[in-house]
């Protein structure tokens, strides 16, 4: 590793890639037409989104949490190692 900078793109591919793999594995699929629930006498029942919903929000639900990690782990990875490679 050239610098402090490679060390930590290392660390963050290291960290958020098994990370995120754990949370897809582990998380729930989320009805793509819900984007809340209520619950009734103990059942959950979704209830529609608006057209006009911030698709953000739905980046941190279930599965798409795992996959949103990664993509943040890689991207910034590579931003470090950019950093170093140019900072040396």
């Amino acid at each position: 590793m050239r610098n402090g900078f490679h060390v930590l793109a290392a660390l963050v591919l290291v960290i958020g890639v098994p990370l995120g793999a754990f949370l897809y594995y582990t998380g729930e699929d989320v009805d793509e037409q819900a984007v809340r629930y209520v619950i009734v006498n103990g059942i959950a029942h979704p209830v529609p989104a608006r057209a006009a919903n911030d698709w953000f929000s739905e980046l941190w639900q279930g599965k798409a949490l795992g996959i949103t990690v990664i993509w943040l782990s890689v991207g910034g990875s590579a931003v470090l190692f950019l950093l170093g490679r140019y900072r040396s």
